[in-house]
């Protein structure tokens, strides 16, 4: 990831360095044909001025929507990548949850790949945020997973219950979304568990982290549709100011 960074950087910079010298060209020029030096010297400015405006206003743009630490996963800038819920998730079946855990309950964790796993060399695990071995992408899955994304580590939020066979089975979502979109995307999953399988089912990580008061389902949905609602205000901000950036990019 980090020599892919360099590469954009180091191709940001060339293309900048480019456009000073072709301006720079144009402008010596241009005083030359009009035997002004004035005239040279100004379309030389008018020419710094654009190049300010193209990169750097761009590049103020990312800092201030992205400027936040990213922690654990790589989040999207926000305002990018995938608009709509639904492109931002991959939700699927989890293999082998049953190997792995003993009861039921949900978890916060990550997926990416194991090219350790000496059964398959493309198996893509699911992890809780500690580091253990949930389940697996389902092989039949993972296709389709790599054609969603081509991102190695992506926050997931998922559970495990007991099927009709009395065997564990598990649900995750995998998120590809900057973080306010994540917020609200495991937001809206914890709620659909305490609706469906009750409290106890809310992640312990999410658990140990919110300020809740009460523990009861009706004041953890309190809570949560709380949190919900100033994730979807900020997130609607978000949108407001970067269709104001971009239409002041476009207009240059």
């Amino acid at each position: 990831m980090a020599k892919k960074d360099n590469e954009e950087i180091d191709l940001a910079t060339t293309a900048q360095v480019s456009l000073f010298i072709i301006i720079f060209v144009l402008s010596c020029i241009a005083g030359v044909c009009f035997e002004s030096f004035l005239i040279g010297l100004i379309l030389f400015i008018i020419g710094l001025g654009w190049i300010f405006k193209k990169f750097m206003l761009e590049d103020s743009l990312t800092q201030k929507l992205n400027g936040r630490p990213a922690g654990e996963f790589e989040f999207r800038a926000e305002g990018t990548g995938h608009r709509s819920l639904r492109d931002s998730e991959y939700f699927c079946h989890i293999a082998g949850v049953e190997h792995r855990n003993d009861t039921e309950g949900a978890f916060i964790g990550h997926v990416c790949p194991d090219p350790s796993n000496p059964y398959d060399e493309n198996a893509i695990g699911v992890y809780r945020l500690n580091g253990e071995l949930v389940g697996y992408i389902p092989k039949a899955e993972q296709n389709d997973y790599n054609n969603w994304t081509d991102k190695d580590d992506l926050p997931c939020i998922g559970f495990y219950t007991y099927g009709y066979n009395g065997k564990l089975r598990g649900k995750v979502k995998v998120i590809d979304a900057d973080r306010t979109l994540t917020e609200i995307h495991i937001i809206k999953f914890v709620i659909w568990l305490v609706e469906n399988h009750g409290v106890d089912f809310i992640p312990s990580d999410y658990y140990a982290n919110s300020s809740a008061t009460g523990h009861n389902e009706k004041a953890w949905l309190d809570h949560l549709e709380g949190c919900l609602a100033e994730r979807q205000i900020t997130r609607k901000s978000i949108d407001k100011e970067m269709k104001k950036m971009q239409k002041e990019i476009n207009s240059l």
